[in-house]
């Protein structure tokens, strides 16, 4: 809880933030800032910016606060700015073909905005996930078969840089930091708007399910013939996101399941595979926008509550092959390690979403530092190990358990040549913050951003004054 709240607005006509708005998504994430500061304009980030540089002091900022990391969005004894006052969500001009999009907000309220219109943006699938986390993370989209990461499809930021200068960047002006932003997370300023490429979804199939224990092979075995470039992932209209999750507790085993499909056909042929499996509940129905969907899929624990919640991540080619070793490799950590359930109410997730070839061209054609390429030609399979649970002394035990999960994935996908050098920056552990951006474009982005962020911030004021995420500073050369 925040034990004071510094009034920065003596100086600026920022607002003063209660508690209540910058409480962190994660309990991991709890910390006791010594100020909050919510400016209201691009103008009042670059005001408190100029204190917090002459002061030397450092801080975080945050907008929906959905990253699990500790320090990534939270300080301890530092300043916190919120940006949620910065929540317009306007378009460009009459075409209704770009919306500017205020930092601060979430994707339910974007989309709100877009349903008006029957339009939509490559956002976030699950509303109360912050536009900026998102965005700088790369992002991906229920329409990114299509259109490639949801950074891709950014046409402009407004930015304040180090030294105070609101700027934009986009493909004529600051083409570099352009470049940059796609993906390079909170290393180059405070991005204070996004504007972003609309385009029409005048219906939208989809909705969840429900499974026991009794659907977990049928599942895997409908996403290893889903993942593969001939299967139902070969069409751009079909997304798919099951989870299945393990309850510590009771050792009850089930499965979760996002079906999206761009359209209005009532039973899309690329996702026969997973409506053919019975349920224990599913709502799978046709929506005018995408706007009802992202109501009624937000998993329970994306409100902001008294979990605590990690996410791990790794990736490996799509395949079939690739769908089975994670299912099993999951499984087999799981039951080798018997301590985790003595551990208070905590539940195990493992969820996958295929990055298809359509989607890796899409990316490539618009540019960015995180450079996917396709060795198989059949995509690329991130995987999120995900965790929730109740009690802080619980806390070394689950976070060593997933690392070694992730280890031991990594090891088996190499072993089987299977691995792709990819973390996926939005769903990584604090134990990988390190390792994102050596990774990025197959090893050859980390100088460039290094050098972009030199040039834009020679004093290292988003190295340094912003001291946790994920930072270039703190990656390997």
């Amino acid at each position: 809880m925040i034990s004071s709240v510094l009034c920065m607005s003596s100086a600026l006509r920022g607002k003063e933030v209660n508690t209540d708005g910058v409480e962190p998504w994660s309990q991991t994430c709890q910390t006791t800032p010594s100020c909050a500061f919510a400016p209201a304009s691009a103008e009042e980030v670059a005001g408190g910016l100029a204190i917090l540089r002459r002061a030397n002091k450092t801080f975080a900022v945050r907008t929906q606060g959905h990253m699990p990391v500790p320090g990534a969005a939270d300080i301890n004894n530092g300043v916190l700015m919120t940006t949620t006052s910065l929540n317009s969500v306007q378009y460009a001009d009459d075409s209704k073909s770009v919306i500017q999009i205020g930092a601060g907000n979430s994707w339910q309220n974007v989309y709100e905005v877009l349903a008006q219109d029957s339009l939509a943006v490559t956002g976030g699938r699950f509303g109360p996930v912050g536009v900026s986390g998102l965005l700088l993370g790369g992002g991906i989209s229920y329409f990114s078969s299509d259109h490639g990461w949801s950074a891709n499809n950014v046409v402009n930021y407004e930015i304040v840089l180090a030294n105070g200068t609101l700027c934009e960047a986009n493909a004529q002006q600051n083409s570099d930091l352009f470049w940059a932003l796609k993906g390079g997370a909170f290393n180059f300023g405070i991005v204070t708007r996004f504007d972003l490429t609309t385009f029409s979804v005048p219906y939208m199939w989809g909705g969840s399910a429900f499974y026991n224990a009794s659907a977990v092979d049928p599942v895997v075995h409908a996403y290893a013939s889903f993942a593969v470039a001939s299967g139902g992932s070969s069409d751009p209209a079909a997304h798919s996101d099951p989870s299945i999750l393990y309850n510590a507790t009771s050792g009850e085993v089930s499965v979760y399941s996002i079906l999206m499909y761009r359209g209005n056909d009532p039973a899309p042929a690329a996702l026969k595979n997973f409506t053919d499996i019975p349920s224990t509940f599913q709502d799978f129905r046709v929506e005018e926008t995408i706007l009802g969907h992202v109501n009624d899929t937000n998993p329970a624990n994306f409100e902001v509550g008294d979990r605590r919640q990690l996410f791990a991540a790794t990736s490996l080619v799509s395949c079939a092959e690739s769908v089975y070793l994670i299912n099993q490799t999951w499984f087999d950590m799981i039951a080798a390690n018997p301590h985790i359930r003595n551990t208070t109410d905590l539940v195990i997730t493992n969820t996958y979403t295929v990055l298809t070839p359509s989607m890796i061209r899409a990316s490539q054609a618009s540019g960015d530092p995180i450079g996917l390429y396709d060795p198989l030609g059949n995509g690329i399979l991130p995987v999120t190990y995900g965790g929730n649970w109740v009690d802080a002394k619980d806390d070394e035990v689950i976070f060593q358990f997933f690392q070694d999960m992730i280890d031991e994935l990594d090891n088996r996908a190499k072993q089987a040549g299977l691995y792709y050098d990819l973390i996926y920056l939005n769903d990584a552990a604090p134990t990988q913050t390190g390792d994102i951006f050596q990774k990025y474009s197959n090893g050859t982005a980390l100088p460039k951003l290094r050098e972009i962020a030199q040039r834009y911030d020679p004093d290292q004021v988003f190295q340094t004054l912003t001291p946790g995420g994920f930072k270039l500073i703190n990656s390997p050369a």
